[in-house]
């Protein structure tokens, strides 16, 4: 038996095929088996990859018509040997060559079903660290996680998988074209219980610089997965999971599918209704309308030209309040306040970390979360940073159950500039 089957869905990758495989190639790991599915590409992509078979006995070659890279997935897992699964996608490399042989060494001193790596990032060419390195750094210091603790739902690819494990549970990647791998990587890992990171840098994720188009067709996939997320904690009681997972929707993807509803709106208002639902259902969230919901239906009253008159009106009647954030964003933030003559009911700064961070910022106190909770402080917080913080953010305040807070829209800061 092999001990590793990597699995490589490949659809028109003939320009990164020969890398991908390479990367493999170079692996150390003794019984590798590699298969890759080809999802009926129209470019040289087959063709490659059955030169390379023939050098390569390893390399088996499998072929579908063209229906989507989950199938592909699939269709790996059925024809897969080793004991061991992982995935990797054609445009993707290993960069360690003793990657897999390390992973499973993790797995098996480790005691567990799935061990995971660190992922880093191909942008135009140089090879950046991911944006949570410092987090899996963290993880692979700290032996065995628990998944209902630090319930993961990202880089599928950067994990070996018991081959049992998905066999055994009948797990198998969704029917979408979008977000298809976190619902795989949800249930793999609840099963397993419990994983390991080891501290491997070794997968490359290649970001390229012509995006595929997000349509209507990904924004349905982009719910259905997203539901089947939520659905999955809440009946297996991983709030964390729930938490997280509600963030995705609202902060990370809401911008998209608030986009893809304005132009086609039928069946994924429908879908977002029916996420909606589900979030309804669980307990603390009954009444709760998820943010593109929310902005739908109030018209997206953060865009509108009265945007400034109802946060002023807000601020106004509030005695106290907190900006959360101590960046550039925070900062324009407390001077547009301080222009408007109502700074002085900011009593202070919130960050998650305040490592490297001043404990004053323009004369006002910086205050961890658990600071904030700790000394039980009380007043209105405005989250006021980098959009692609804000998700992480309002998880962090969610797990502390702190839910007296709004979003400000940045575009509003550029007013004070006219």
């Amino acid at each position: 038996m092999e001990n590793i089957s990597v699995i490589i869905p490949v659809y028109n990758c003939g320009k990164y095929i020969r890398q991908c495989i390479e990367s493999v190639q170079r692996q150390t790991l003794k019984n590798l088996e590699i298969i890759c599915v080809d999802d009926g590409s129209s470019d040289p992509s087959f063709r490659i990859l059955q030169e390379m078979a023939n050098s390569d006995k390893r390399l088996k070659v499998l072929q579908q018509k063209n229906l989507g890279a989950g199938r592909a997935r699939n269709l790996g897992i059925e024809k897969a040997r080793g004991r061991y699964i992982t995935f990797l996608d054609a445009d993707d490399y290993y960069l360690d060559g003793r990657a897999l042989q390390r992973l499973l060494q993790c797995c098996v001193q480790s005691g567990v079903k799935a061990c995971g790596g660190v992922m880093c990032q191909n942008i135009g060419g140089i090879e950046k660290k991911a944006l949570n390195y410092k987090q899996l750094a963290y993880f692979s210091r700290q032996g065995r996680l628990h998944f209902l603790e630090h319930p993961l739902d990202y880089d599928f690819t950067t994990f070996i998988f018991e081959r049992a494990l998905i066999l055994d549970n009948q797990i198998r990647f969704p029917d979408y074209s979008f977000y298809e791998d976190p619902p795989f990587l949800v249930k793999t890992l609840f099963y397993a219980q419990e994983y390991a990171i080891a501290d491997v840098e070794f997968y490359c994720y290649r970001i390229r610089q012509t995006p595929k188009k997000f349509t209507a067709q990904d924004c349905q996939s982009l719910l259905c997965g997203l539901k089947e997320n939520l659905e999955f904690a809440a009946e297996n009681h991983v709030e964390k999971l729930f938490v997280k997972t509600l963030s995705r929707l609202e902060f990370e993807y809401g911008e998209r599918i608030l986009a893809s509803l304005q132009t086609d709106r039928a069946d994924g208002l429908q879908a977002l209704l029916a996420v909606n639902d589900v979030v309804q259902k669980q307990p603390g969230y009954e009444g709760y309308t998820v943010r593109p919901l929310h902005m739908i239906l109030k018209q997206m009253a953060f865009m509108q030209e009265n945007y400034e008159r109802k946060l002023l009106d807000g601020l106004k009647g509030k005695e106290t309040c907190y900006i959360f954030g101590a960046g550039m964003v925070a900062q324009r933030f407390w001077g547009y306040l301080k222009k408007m003559g109502i700074c002085e009911k900011v009593e202070g700064f919130l960050v998650t970390d305040k490592t490297g961070i001043k404990n004053r910022l323009e004369d006002v106190p910086v205050y961890e979360i658990a600071e904030f909770k700790e000394h039980l402080l009380q007043g209105h917080i405005y989250i006021a940073v980098n959009g692609l913080f804000v998700a992480e953010i309002v998880q962090a305040l969610h797990e502390a159950r702190i839910r007296d807070y709004e979003i400000v829209n940045t575009e509003m800061l550029n007013i004070g500039e006219r």
